[in-house]
């Protein structure tokens, strides 16, 4: 199916017109939208179109998307930010991807068809094989092979647990009738026409399927969670030309599709934190604070090292935490608790919430994320009197998100044993002055918002532009424009007490599912 583009590329030709490729297409999948942008050769971002897909919760606990409305609102936002900035399929050099992690597709190898729908990162039915695992004392066996922790997040055990509970899959995976991927290398495969079936070391690594020290799949992963080798993509660095766009994609034109990465990792390339030390946090559905530490994998066995950079075969590590906790509050808040119209109001509303502050709210709507880990935790409101006002609990829901950033840094620093001396923002949140400021002060530390905000969009396209000789290295060696830099103002002592009242309130929180 072509999805919106004419020939006007070949009368162009006949007329002796020749168009530059002037642009890189960067495709953002995050967790409940897809983005569209162009980005040029100055590593600018023009132009940029959104949809957003449908999200289905079967049960409590689980978590999908309809791969297939995810291909159409992908392609829907290629086609719309074409339009809307006239730009033609021959004017793009290259196509780069940046994707939510850990959500992933097993579909029919001859047709394309998903067997299932796509499983969220969020969902949380492979905690019960987690658990079997755990007693086996196989997290020890996972940080020092994939460098990553032990925990249903990530798809491994999600996987197995689809394997085990759709007819027929685990034979038809077996036989390589089956395949499965992370949400680029669905794209990918879908962009190709179904002829490259490949993943980047930075998805891969999320499985848990993913040895860190061979870049390869490990067999004795594949046997710990039982999955058949054949299913399985080919592994790509994150910055080479995969293939082509199938012919009846984009009129025709046959684009390199040349860069994928997974989101955190792909935001902090387009933040430009190459130097180590230097770290990120991206503000979406979840907060992922992540600090550059170099080509040793150090901390491997804290469980929370991650593949950021994979070019020209050196690799090199970050240290992140996912935090579980961001955007989905304030969703929350508006969707649910209807105590905002939208996400604007949350700033005026903090700002007018009084001087006391004591109360807190813990976001653990699905347990807690990194580096408390607790599947068990639910969602709590500490410290409400008579006096607790709307503004008070909005304020209480913009803090959560600080504090929640402020636990993954602190875990990060303290096991890298690197300081870092401030920190790049983005993501829809990171617009909020009051939430910047309020990070600021938690931390202590100081917070750089930059120009262009879409960074994970910057960073597949970086990736995909270096592969295609489109941009060089050097041009990425220029510093960020920075919008806002947010200073702390907090003095130490009120730091250190609210943060031990916040752990306070996420004590709290804990083992409450039985």
């Amino acid at each position: 199916m072509a999805w919106g583009f004419d020939h006007r590329e070949a009368i162009f030709e006949k007329a002796g017109i020749k168009m530059s490729r002037n642009y890189i297409l960067a495709i953002d999948e995050g967790s409940y939208s897809t983005k569209a942008a162009l980005i040029d050769r100055s590593g600018v971002l023009k132009a940029q179109a959104g949809k957003k897909f449908s999200h289905i919760y079967p049960q409590a606990g689980w978590h999908e998307i309809d791969p297939m409305d995810l291909w159409d609102r992908t392609m829907d936002a290629v086609n719309q930010v074409m339009a809307d900035t006239g730009v033609r399929p021959p004017q793009i050099a290259s196509i780069g991807i940046s994707n939510q992690r850990g959500t992933f597709v097993v579909w029919e190898k001859a047709g394309g068809n998903p067997v299932a729908n796509a499983i969220f990162w969020g969902d949380t039915r492979g905690a019960a094989f987690v658990d079997k695992l755990a007693v086996q004392d196989a997290d020890q066996l996972l940080k020092e092979k994939t460098g990553a922790s032990l925990n249903p997040f990530y798809s491994g055990s999600k996987l197995g647990w689809l394997l085990d509970n759709i007819p027929d899959s685990r034979a038809r995976a077996e036989k390589g009738e089956l395949l499965f991927g992370t949400i680029e290398s669905w794209l990918i495969w879908r962009l190709s026409g179904g002829k490259i079936h490949i993943s980047d070391f930075s998805n891969a690594q999320i499985t848990l399927l993913f040895n860190v020290h061979t870049m390869d799949w490990d067999p004795e992963l594949l046997s710990l969670f039982q999955v058949p080798r054949a299913m399985l993509p080919d592994l790509k660095s994150g910055s080479e030309v995969y293939g082509y766009t199938a012919a009846d994609l984009f009129a025709g034109e046959l684009i390199p599709i040349a860069g994928a990465a997974g989101d955190q990792t792909a935001a902090l390339f387009g933040h430009r934190c190459y130097a180590r030390g230097t770290a990120k946090c991206s503000y979406g559905t979840s907060c992922v604070p992540l600090m550059f530490i170099g080509d040793e994998m150090k901390g491997a066995e804290t469980g929370s090292v991650t593949v950021v950079y994979d070019l020209e075969g050196c690799m090199k590590f970050g240290m992140g935490i996912s935090t579980g906790g961001g955007g989905d509050v304030l969703q929350w808040l508006r969707d649910e608790m209807g105590l905002i119209d939208d996400f604007a109001q949350t700033e005026q509303l903090a700002n007018n919430a009084g001087d006391h502050r004591d109360v807190f709210l813990v976001p653990a709507f699905s347990g807690l994320g990194g580096p408390h880990w607790d599947a068990t935790a639910r969602g709590a409101i500490v410290g409400i009197t008579r006096d607790t006002t709307r503004a008070m609990l909005v304020r209480a829901a913009l803090d959560s998100i600080a504090f929640r950033v402020k636990d993954g840094v602190s875990e990060i620093c303290r096991r890298s044993q690197i300081s870092s001396g401030g920190l790049f923002v983005d993501g829809g949140a990171s617009q909020n002055d009051y939430l910047m400021q309020f990070q600021a002060d938690i931390l202590g530390m100081t917070i750089y918002r930059p120009q262009q905000t879409e960074v994970a969009s910057l960073g597949g396209a970086y990736l995909a532009g270096l592969a295609t000789k489109f941009i060089t290295a050097d041009d990425l060696n220029r510093p960020v424009e920075v919008e806002r830099v947010f200073e702390p103002h907090m003095a130490a002592s009120e730091r250190q007490m609210l943060y031990q009242r916040w752990l306070a309130a996420v004590e709290r929180s804990k083992g409450w599912v039985n």
